[in-house]
């Protein structure tokens, strides 16, 4: 029996049995259409569920997303069961021959319900549309943070002196229809709390690394606007193996020039002003950036004054195969101006796997 997965990290198995062959083909949870021009398309070109194959060989791997097709009976034995999987049906010899299939249907059952996060720490209120907030010891403090949705793990990071409510709601919705979202409080904002060590980005991204293991998540992808953008770099450069796919949005290689901008608009909150002082003592490690194997987007608006483009140009430059999106006339909080563009392009990113293996 093999299973199949849509990650780059399973074991790439997928054939076809001959036609006359009893066993039922492979369908992989990825690119249908480019992949196997010629077996036909489900719906907008994807399978509704991942591979479910039986033959002589004898290889598993462990599914990350799954979703279940439905078995239908025609008659009794001997009639033969059809499986039918939007729009493309395979038909078995006997109904022995199904028993396998219904033990892999429980398998990708059990698989999608070991993906949800459960929720660690207590709860502590809920925000506007009835999502429970909580709040978890870890790294020293108090971390506050939402679950939204349902698939894999997602980290959304926030920027300097925004909270979760930040993120529009037009974004999470639309990412909670494939993705888990953790959406924590940076320390010392909303209801996050703080301590006396001194903030440095090294410091913060060890406060999602902490959250992460406490809620056991082993690995995730990430999203990180500004602020949030350069702690995912240190997560990228720091922890690479704990996420999969990280979208970089609004970032800097330079902090002290991010504090300049912010020279003159410097609130009384102290602190904000512990984050700026963060912020102004960040740069880019460009040398290192060549050695992140993690697939990358950064996202950028052409008219960001806070951070400017060039950040963006040159770190797309350095990380291999990094996409570089920019929204022609948008600013810094672009997610605010266009949030379902922005919420399409990074399902777009997460959703694809770019990277093609070449047969020699």
């Amino acid at each position: 029996m093999i299973l199949t997965g849509s990650e780059a990290s399973l074991a790439q198995t997928y054939s076809r049995p001959p036609a006359n062959s009893s066993s039922s083909v492979i369908i992989p949870h990825g690119d249908w259409s480019s992949r196997f021009p010629n077996w036909g398309k489900m719906s907008n070109g994807r399978p509704d569920c991942c591979c479910i194959g039986v033959g002589t060989q004898q290889k598993f791997s462990t599914l990350r997303t799954c979703r279940v097709f439905s078995a239908t009976m025609h008659g009794t034995a001997p009639v033969a069961p059809q499986l039918s999987m939007k729009g493309m049906s395979i038909k078995r010899n006997s109904t022995r021959q199904l028993i396998p299939l219904i033990v892999v249907m429980l398998v990708c059952v059990a698989n999608v319900t070991a993906q949800a996060i459960t929720p660690s720490g207590k709860t502590i209120g809920k925000d506007k549309q009835g999502n429970s907030i909580y709040q978890v010891h870890a790294n020293g403090i108090d971390i506050g943070y939402k679950l939204i949705g349902k698939g894999e793990p997602l980290v959304m990071i926030m920027g300097l002196g925004g909270t979760m409510e930040r993120w529009p709601r037009e974004v999470t919705d639309a990412l909670s229809t494939k993705y888990q979202m953790i959406i924590p409080d940076n320390r010392g904002m909303g209801y996050s709390t703080v301590n006396d060590t001194a903030f440095t980005t090294k410091l913060l991204a060890d406060d999602i690394i902490a959250l992460l293991d406490t809620l056991g998540v082993r690995k995730a992808n990430v999203l990180g606007y500004s602020l949030g953008s350069t702690i995912t770099q240190e997560l990228l450069l720091g922890y690479s193996q704990r996420f999969n796919k990280a979208v970089i949005y609004a970032p800097s290689t330079d902090g002290s020039r991010v504090a300049k901008v912010l020279d003159g608009k410097k609130p009384d909150d102290p602190v904000i002003l512990r984050y700026i002082e963060a912020t102004s003592h960040w740069k880019t490690p460009m040398d290192k950036l060549p050695g992140i194997t993690n697939q990358v987007m950064i996202i950028i608006g052409t008219s960001d004054t806070t951070v400017g483009v060039d950040s963006s140009k040159a770190m797309a430059s350095a990380i291999p195969g990094a996409w570089l999106v920019q929204f022609k006339n948008a600013t810094h909080p672009l997610m605010l101006e266009t949030p379902i563009e922005f919420a399409r392009i990074v399902l777009a990113f997460l959703d694809i796997n770019e990277t093609v293996d070449v047969k020699k």
